[in-house]
This record gives structure tokens, sequence and C-alpha cells, in this order.
């Protein structure tokens, strides 16, 4: 049997443009939230994927958790609490690019606990993934710490995916500082390149950081222009397959969630998934086939509204990358 991916963070809803009537703007609501996207997407692929966090007990929430079963994701530890359920609402230019702007004040996914986080069913074989937004306020930033400790001593692979969000933060100093150290703690890391920027000052500058310390892989994503992985063995660069984009919402967690897809699917009882992440460098020809893979399955979800909803399905992937060649 396979590992598992537990994907730690917020869930939430995104409001995305939906046309007008007579010149009134409306939106539809969308499930989101980075970390539950990326558990989508696992699932999607027909990885094993739990969800952890926590949702207001409204019809939001209870529409977050609906949405998430649907598509194969394990809910056992999202958890419904007092607080509500946070929401984004999303602006899409013409080219699919977004603009988000948080309706967040006593928001439920702030709520999680240390004692919210399974850490008795880490493994070897499974994966924690996390981003940074759980960092900002307590308790949720208290949770993830105790989640990416408890991680580190069972052996189970740590991703960390900022999906930096500055006006949730009190400046940008502390949203700099904050995401270098938890970045820090993981094994694997993804980064768009505009984060590279932000964080370290570039992609060069991100590697050499971040490869000096726990590190073993840091991806970065370029959008349009592809992805590269820098790790011990020297950077991979591979392009992007060129589709209709409609709303780039959850490409980067769809990358990521492919990505570690793939570490997954080799990790097992006797195989850890750091140890499937290690083989994976070894060889150039292995990495790139990831990376290609994780490309294709990003630029299919921005062919979709949503993030949920545009999460797309192995035989999705496979398709485009068979026509790409």
């Amino acid at each position: 049997m396979t590992g598992k991916v537990f994907t730690l963070g917020e869930a939430l809803i995104d409001l995305l443009p939906y046309g007008n009537d007579g010149g009134i703007p409306l939106y539809a609501q969308m499930a989101g939230g980075a970390p539950a996207n990326v558990a989508v997407c696992l699932a999607s692929l027909g990885a094993q994927a739990y969800f952890v966090g926590k949702a207001g007990n409204d019809a939001s929430g209870r529409y977050l958790e609906q949405s998430m079963r649907a598509r194969g994701v394990h809910t056992d530890y999202f958890t419904p609490c007092s607080g509500h359920t946070a929401l984004a609402f999303v602006s899409l230019d013409q080219n699919g690019d977004r603009d988000f702007t948080f309706y967040r004040e006593n928001c439920a996914d702030a709520m999680l606990t240390p004692q919210d986080v399974p850490t008795a069913r880490f493994t070897p074989a499974d994966i924690l993934h996390f981003g940074t937004i759980s960092c900002i306020a307590k308790p949720s930033a208290s949770a993830t710490a105790h989640a990416v400790r408890k991680a580190a001593d069972c052996g189970t692979l740590r991703s960390c995916d900022p999906n930096l969000r500055l006006p949730l933060w009190p400046d940008p100093a502390s949203a700099r500082e904050t995401i270098r150290a938890i970045a820090a703690t993981a094994q694997l890391v993804k980064l768009s390149d505009e984060e590279a920027d932000f964080l370290y000052g570039g992609e060069e500058e991100a590697a050499q950081a971040l490869l000096s310390g726990d590190t073993i892989l840091l991806l970065v994503t370029r959008g349009a222009d592809g992805a590269c992985a820098y790790s011990a063995e020297g950077p991979v660069s591979v392009p992007s397959p060129h589709v209709a984009t409609v709303d780039t919402t959850g490409a980067g967690d769809a990358f990521v969630g492919a990505f570690l897809s793939r570490v997954i699917q080799a990790a097992d009882a006797d195989v850890s998934a750091t140890d499937a992440l290690r083989c994976l460098l070894r060889e150039e020809s292995k990495i790139s086939q990831v990376l290609r893979f994780s490309c294709t399955c990003a630029a299919l979800a921005t062919t979709k509204k949503g993030a949920f909803q545009a999460m797309p399905s192995i035989q999705d992937v496979q398709s485009l990358l068979a026509g790409d060649n």
C-alpha cells in the first residue's frame, strides 16, 4: 500500500465573477483554499489524501466538506467550529490572472489546534503538506509548527508551499521572516518565481538558502513558462504546454499536488517518501518526466473556472501529455 498525504491549512469559499444580471455583478460560490486544493488534486490523481483543517459550522463549511468528499478526499480531520468559513472574492483579468479580497475576521481555519492534528497516524511512507496562511495567527500557527515537528520525529516527508498572500500579513517584513523560517523546515519547497523574488531575491538565491539546510528539493513555477527543480544534482527546467487559459486559480496547487502524487506513488512500508524523493532526483530523465506531468496538470487547471472543479484526472493529464509528444 502506498503512503498517505496529509494537507494542513485553510479551506475557504472562492467567490468568482460569473457574469452579470442587468449590470449587477454575479459571483459563483466555489470551494478552494490552497491546502484543500492540493488534497483534491491528489485524490483526483488516485492518491490517498487527507485534509486537516477547520471550517465554520455553517452552510459554507458543509459545502466544503461535501465538495472534498465528492472528489475522494478523506475528511476525517476536517472539523466544524464556531468561527465562520473564510471567503475570498476573486477578480480575473483578461488573461485569467486573479486578485483576491479576503474576509477572514474570526475565521474558522485559524482555530486549528495542535490537538486537531492526527500526528499518531504519521509514518515514514507519508507526506505532510502545509502552507503558511495557517502560520499567521494562533492557534493555527501552533498547530502547524506542532505538525511539522511531529512529522520530522516520525520521518514523514515535509512539503511546503507558502502561497504568499501579503494582504493577510501584518507587514511584508514579518511575512518574509515567518515564511522563510517555516519553509526551512521542509524537505520539499514549492515557490512561484514571484515568491522566490520576494522571499530570497531570486530563484538561485532561494535555492542556495534552502538547499544549504534541510531542503532536498526546491520547485519553482514560472506560470506559462514552465517550472524548474533545484537540488544537489543541479537545476532541471521544463516548459509548460500551451492551453487556453480561463482562470489561474489553483494552478500552483495542481502543480504541487501532481508532483506529490508521483512521490507518494513510490512510497510504501519499505520505501519512505523521503527516499522515494531522493531516488527521483538521481536521474534527470525521471525528474524531468515528473516536472512535465506536474506542469501539464497545472496547465489543465487553468482551463476551467475555480479550483476544485478544475483539477484534472489522471486520464486528462495523460491525454494532453500524449498530444504534446
